[in-house]
């Protein structure tokens, strides 16, 4: 996969990101290119949101560990984001790495509630870069079928509705009265 291609995908996907995720995914894969074994390259896709997103600003990747690990230590989660058989922990990787591992490479039939978590935080904390980051890594899942997509996609569907849902919900508390007086674990209650 070219440089040129995950480029003009993140374009699509910050233009996405732009309607705060209200468009339509189904309109938004349609207006993408149709290729087939399309690769996870994270390397470039790496160096490609290093140049365009704001995902890596220390102030806000803190706020996103550290309000994720509040919720994760709150009691309300079956902790598997934490269980996870991963020599790595989740703290330790970046944004693009956590949400390209929990949602194209893990099985995500116990971490639903976690990767709820994950996308709530990731909104609120990123606003339209968080939006556009889902959007891509969505768009790799669904359109192009990296991943766990192709030998699972019932679980996909479940994915891409949960994330969707997620994000609603993420935009839907930024505009609320709540703004700062609820915390994650409480959201993730409400989204259930």
């Amino acid at each position: 996969m070219s440089y040129e291609f995950f480029e003009g995908l993140l374009q699509a996907c910050q233009e996405w990101a732009s309607s705060g995720g209200f468009q339509s995914f189904d309109e938004l894969c349609l207006s993408l290119p149709a290729i087939e074994d399309v690769e996870f390259n994270a390397e470039m896709i790496g160096v490609l949101f290093a140049a365009s997103m704001d995902l890596m600003q220390e102030t806000k990747v803190t706020s996103f560990r550290t309000e994720l690990s509040r919720y994760l230590e709150s009691g309300t989660t079956n902790q598997a984001l934490l269980a996870r058989a991963d020599p790595e922990p989740w703290y330790h990787k970046d944004i693009l790495q956590l949400l390209s591992e929990l949602l194209l490479f893990d099985d995500t039939e116990y971490l639903q509630q976690d990767i709820a978590a994950v996308v709530v935080q990731l909104i609120i904390t990123f606003g339209l870069d968080g939006i556009a980051l889902l959007g891509f890594t969505l768009c790799l899942r669904i359109q192009y079928h990296v991943g766990r997509a192709m030998e699972f996609p019932v679980e996909s569907a479940a994915l891409l509705n949960l994330c969707l849902r997620a994000l609603a919900h993420a935009n839907d508390y930024l505009c609320s009265e709540s703004v700062g007086h609820v915390n994650l674990a409480e959201l993730i209650m409400s989204l259930a």
